[in-house]
Parts: C-alpha cells; structure tokens; sequence
C-alpha cells in the first residue's frame, strides 16, 4: 500500500511537474510571440517614424533649392535694378558731358566772334582815322600851297 501511494504520490507530483513543464513552455512560447508583435509594432513605428522623417528631410530640401531658386531670381532683378539705374546715371553724365562740350564750342563761338567784331571795329576805326589823317594832310598840303 505504501508503494501504491508513493505511486500516486509521484504520478501526481510528475502530473504537477508536466503541467508547470507544458505552462511553462506555453508561457515561453507567448512571450516568444509577444516579443515578436511588439518588435513588429516597434519596427512599424521606427519605419514609420523613418519615413516621416526622410519625408522632412526631403521637403526641407526642396524648400532650401526654391530658397535659393528665389534667392536667385531676386538677387538677378537687383541687378537689372542697379545696372537700370548705373546705365541712368551714365546716359545722365553723358548726356551733361556732350550739352557742356556744344556749351564750351558755342562759347568759344562767341569769343572768337566778339574779338572778330573788336578786332573788325578797330580796324575800321584805324581805317577811318588813316583816311581822316590822309585828308587832313591833304587838306594841310592845300592850304601850304596856296
């Protein structure tokens, strides 16, 4: 009888051992599957969290190139702004520059007449006297001889 109960007694006790044996492996075997749906869902969040952030990446990057697209095509009307207003500047001064030069000829135009006109005058006044003195001589040579 007592090898009857140790029987039962060990039946029950490897019953037990089984039973922990096939939970245990049970339970290894969720956490084996939970491990790997939670390392799923961590894999999907960081491969979404990648592709949100390669997204960013490339919208910043194409915001920089049509910064600099921008940034070009003002800095391009800037120029054709100030090469606008160099060239005004310059048809300004030449402009000045060629009403100066006819100034300064119509000036000297009117130097070398004025001196003509003086110069005319003087030799008509020397003409006039010459044949005033002449007449005089003339007249002086009459009265001489009479």
């Amino acid at each position: 009888l007592k090898r009857c109960a140790v029987k039962l007694v060990y039946r029950a006790v490897a019953q037990a051992l089984h039973g922990w044996a096939e939970t245990t492996q049970a339970l290894k075997h969720q956490r084996a599957l939970i491990k790997r749906a939670a390392a799923k869902l961590v894999n999907r969040v960081v491969g979404q969290a990648f592709v949100t952030w390669a997204d960013n990446v490339q919208a910043l990057l194409e915001h920089n190139q049509a910064m600099e697209a921008h940034e070009a095509t003002m800095r391009k009307a800037a120029s054709k702004i100030m090469n606008r207003m160099v060239s005004k500047a310059m048809d300004r001064w030449w402009e000045y520059t060629v009403a100066m030069k006819q100034q300064r000829i119509m000036l000297k135009r009117c130097a070398v007449k004025l001196l003509h006109r003086h110069a005319i005058q003087a030799l008509e006044g020397w003409a006039a006297t010459a044949q005033a003195m002449k007449e005089q001589r003339i007249m002086l040579k009459r009265c001489a001889v009479k």
